[in-house]
């Protein structure tokens, strides 16, 4: 499944008992079988066909998909959880509610069979197993999205052996693809992918031979372990499961049971954004692990169980524990391919990477090209990297680190210090070796091997030895940590890269990324040409080809205040100096504020876009501080504000810049007019805010709905409830009593706030209290963005009630909220 892994270190090896008895071996033979067969061309079933052999030819074009990041369905919140402390999704209890059969007369769309006199088909018939081809799609779905679904069932048809002229190995993998392709891509599709395969896991009695059967619960397993159901479907899906995983004279009892597995573990941690490769495939149906190898720097391999569902923090907290590091921060897992590589983000799907390397390598080889990769444990950042490390083994990781560092050319040093540095590396490595020419590259920097032939540099680098050969081997990491500390880019990434300006500075050098902050470099000599703090800057964005860099105030006039580069690794850039920051502002005493905020409650803060506050205390979500040094103090939300590292003095002084002065304490008042973001309110308020009627006074400081112009929204309200509540006049409540439908409220909803069908009243109040789990007034058992992907599915399913509702709700949670700091005022465009 992984393919070849190369090794950091001279010497790999794999140590005792890292294999698990039990654990299913996936050879190299597999993988080049899963190659050729994934060289074949896809057998056509329709557009999506088209759409998935246009997906790998976009991969076949890249150089190298290291850096090809996956994000598909944005919103979709992916969860860092161990499986043993998921909540199930069905208890016993819930199974008679939750019955697909109960679903299915709610939500299964009729259908009629025959060409002169249309019979209605039975609901029955709908939900079980059939080989005749689909008039229409299962659920409401749009035009275009229907004939998708239609594709997608003779995909399923295909996969199930039930078309007679595709029952080729080729054609069914081809069917397999289009289902999941469809499902990981088109959110919209997934119910009803559900409900198909659902419909042909369920067969009349003694109509289907039991292979066929197997078919649609190997495709169950497939789709439960890359997506879940939209939460409309996913109990009832999950109801199924739980009842057919307890039939005791089932043959298929036990995919049941490991198919709700799969499920409740794809619905907490999220799902894949690439259809899983051949092998992968063929292990997930047969329900079992397969094994992914970790390479540490000092050449140790360990293989690690996963299943589809597995994420990247699962694999690194199972490599640290298994080398005994007793703290692992700082530390991150890599793709490596040649010289290119990228961490991992905690959320990302093991699954996902290995079929992303093994599409590509797959059409390499198709080509009759070759490339690799590899997955390494390694340091990620390096705080107060002179300091002791008193951890044994983060000791001896962090010295091989610093080997391969060298050698890279990374960690820049002279000719004199390379030779002292690869005879202490040879010493520790194999000093009972004879040394060859051919060997040089293995201790000399990459940077410095051409200033002498192999020859020459065999003669320097055996006298050198021979002035070390006393020193103890146990004495050598030390010694040479030691000199490598004191190297000027020890414990800074390096990222060659060129520059897009007019600056009179060379047109490509390093870009480098520590503790210090961002510098830029002399490629050749390592020269410091410009260094920024974390706290100057004021952005960064990148893309597969640039990294931008904005400053908040350059210190010198020669630098534009943005930077732009070439480079490839402006995503890694990116992702770099926010784990930094991150981890250096852990415990902040500062922050910049982002925004204006006017704070209506005695216990807040306010202040004005721009001012420094000192941090007294800090919350989940909040803190307790003054503006400057000597202000008011009061609670403020840490949405609004960004922290810095460095207390204004420091930075000044760092800079030599100015001191920024203090606020005037006129600057902000009480009235100061509301920003977009709301006020924080001791008690509900009893109609709409007088300020959020008025002009704001610095637009510049608000958000673009803000800068409308100015308009009376309850008035716009009050005419909205008149169309939708009814006409007569005598049944309407004054323009102020209906402003009062505005206002922020702490109890749920009992009914619909708007003139809906009867049975949409009790999901206007679930949305109701959706958002308030999302803006904190109401016990949430789900992370925020996994509510507000919920609510927003709500209105896609549920038409007749989605749009209007939600927008008047979260417009009511705008209208004041009682906590202020984990409330729509830090997620107003994501409410949005």
């Amino acid at each position: 499944m992984t393919g070849k892994f190369t090794t950091v270190g001279k010497h790999a090896s794999i140590r005792p008992g890292t294999i698990r008895p039990g654990t299913m071996r996936l050879n190299v033979n597999d993988t080049l079988r899963a190659s050729k067969r994934m060289t074949m061309k896809p057998v056509a079933i329709g557009s999506l066909s088209k759409a998935v052999s246009t997906a790998q030819s976009k991969m076949a074009s890249l150089q190298t998909p290291i850096f090809l990041v996956f994000d598909k369905i944005s919103g979709e919140y992916k969860r860092n959880i161990e499986f043993s402390q998921m909540d199930p999704l069905i208890s016993s209890t819930e199974v008679d509610e939750y019955s697909f059969q109960n679903f299915a007369k709610k939500h299964i769309h009729e259908q009629s069979k025959g060409t002169l006199r249309k019979k209605k088909v039975d609901i029955s018939e709908l939900v079980t197993f059939s080989a005749k081809k689909l008039n229409s799609p299962l659920t409401g779905l749009s035009e275009a999205d229907g004939k998708i679904a239609l594709e997608v069932w003779e995909a399923i048809l295909v996969y199930m052996g039930l078309k007679k002229e595709q029952k080729s190995t080729e054609a069914r993998q081809a069917g397999l693809e289009v289902v999941l392709f469809a499902g990981i891509n088109y959110a919209q599709l997934r119910n009803e992918i559900y409900c198909q395969i659902v419909k042909q896991c369920t067969p009349e009695k003694g109509n289907v031979d039991g292979e066929t059967i197997g078919k649609a619960w190997e495709l169950m397993a497939l789709v439960c372990s890359c997506f879940p159901p939209n939460f409309l479907l996913l109990k009832n899906v999950a109801a199924f499961l739980y009842t057919e995983g307890k039939k005791s004279q089932s043959d298929f009892a036990i995919n049941a049971r490991n198919c709700l597995k799969l499920l409740e573990r794809t619905h907490y941690c999220g799902s894949r954004n690439l259809v899983p490769s051949i092998v992968e495939s063929d292990v997930i149906k047969r329900h079992a692990k397969f094994p992914i190898t970790i390479v540490f720097m000092d050449s140790y391999q360990l293989l690690v169980d996963v299943d589809p569902g597995t994420t990247v923090s699962e694999v690194f907290k199972e490599a640290y524990k298994s080398v005994g590091l007793v703290g692992a921060e700082g530390f991150a897992l890599y793709e490596v391919s040649n010289e290119l590589e990228r961490s991992l983000r905690d959320e990302e799907n093991i699954g996902d990477i290995i079929a992303k390397w093994e599409q590509y390598k797959a059409l390499m080889f198709s080509k009759g090209l070759t490339t690799d990769y590899t997955i390494v444990f390694k340091k990620q950042i390096f705080i107060n990297p002179t300091a002791d490390i008193p951890d044994p083994v983060e000791y001896d990781l962090t010295f091989h680190q610093a080997i391969s560092a060298v050698l890279k050319g990374s960690c820049h040093t002279d000719l004199k210090t390379a030779l002292h540095l690869a005879a202490l590396q040879y010493l520790y490595e194999n000093p009972k070796e004879d040394l060859f020419e051919e060997m040089m590259e293995q201790f000399i920097p990459r940077t410095l091997f051409h200033l002498n032939p192999p020859a020459q540099w065999l003669k320097l680098l055996k006298a050198e030895i021979i002035t070390r050969k006393e020193i103890k081997k146990e004495r050598i990491p030390r010694e040479y940590l030691n000199m490598v500390r004191v190297l000027p880019t020890y414990g800074h990434t390096v990222f060659p890269v060129q520059h897009r300006s007019k600056w009179n500075i060379p047109p490509a050098f390093d870009l480098t990324v520590s503790e210090e902050g961002v510098k830029i470099i002399k490629t050749e000599t390592k020269e410091v040409l410009r260094l920024f703090y974390f706290d100057q800057l004021d952005k960064w964005t990148s893309n597969l080809n640039s990294f931008t860099l904005v400053i908040d105030r350059p210190s010198s006039g020669s630098f534009e205040k943005e930077i732009q580069v070439t480079t490839s690794q402006g995503l890694e850039i990116t992702n770099l100096i926010n784990v930094y920051i991150a981890e250096l502002t852990r415990h902040a005493e500062y922050a910049r504020a982002d925004r204006q905020w006017t704070s209506t409650d005695s216990t807040g803060l306010t202040y004005k876009k721009g001012d420094i506050l000192h941090i007294l205390e800090r919350k989940e979500g909040t803190a307790v501080g003054v503006v400057g040094s000597n202000g008011p103090k009061g609670t403020f939300n840490l949405d609004n504000v960004h922290l810095l590292i460095y207390s204004p003095a420091e930075l000044a002084a760092k800079t030599g810049e100015a001191e920024p002065a203090a606020p005037a304490a006129s600057a902000v008042s009480p009235t100061s007019p509301r920003t977009s973001s709301p006020s924080v309110s001791s008690s509900p308020p009893s109609a709409v805010p007088s300020e959020l009627l008025k002009e704001p006074a610095d637009p510049s400081a608000h958000s673009p709905l803000a800068r409308q112009p100015k308009r009376d929204i309850s008035a716009i309200w009050a005419a909205f409830f008149r169309i939708h509540k009814g006409k007569n006049k005598e049944d309407m409540k004054t323009w102020y009593e209906e402003g009062k439908r505005l206002a922020f409220q702490l109890e749920p909803l009992k009914d619909s706030l708007l003139a809906i069908a009867d049975e949409y009243n009790a999901r206007a109040a679930e949305i109701f209290i959706g958002i308030m789990r999302y803006s904190g007034d109401y016990p949430a058992v789900k992370p925020a963005a996994m509510v507000a992907q919920e609510i927003i599915q709500v209105a896609i399913d549920n038409t007749s009630c989605g749009n209007f509702h939600r927008n008047y709700e979260i417009f009511r949670r705008l209208s004041g909220s009682k906590t202020g700091s984990n409330g729509c005022s830090g997620n107003y465009s994501s409410c949005h």
